[in-house]
């Protein structure tokens, strides 16, 4: 019984934990973006735009099942055209968190 009550918080947490990116949409400002998430991770620029990147990392509650490991990251992805959010994309897997390079031709 106290496994099932404790899955479920985990599951709650992944659910609530991205709420704020939500909240991100095209033409918000980096100040507006920075005002909800703070400062990001990582910056990279590339043909004029701005990539932010966010990650945070949380338990993951199907590993968690099979006893393997108990995190997973999951990364927000904000780029900015002219100082203004242009698209907003995020993905996770199984890892801690760590920044790569974005590839500058995905950009075009």
């Amino acid at each position: 019984m106290d496994f099932l009550k404790i899955l479920s918080v985990v599951l709650l947490i992944s659910a609530c934990s991205n709420t704020k990116m939500l909240t991100i949409q095209a033409g918000m400002t980096k100040e507006e973006v920075r005002a909800t998430l703070g400062e990001p991770g990582n910056k990279q620029s590339h043909y004029g735009m701005e990539v932010w990147q966010y990650c945070s990392t949380l338990p993951n509650p199907i590993k968690l099942l099979s006893f393997g490991t108990m995190q997973r990251s999951h990364y927000d992805m904000i780029i900015f055209n002219r100082n203004k959010v242009y698209s907003v994309s995020s993905h996770s897997q199984d890892t801690h968190c760590k920044y790569l390079s974005i590839n500058p031709n995905a950009l075009r």
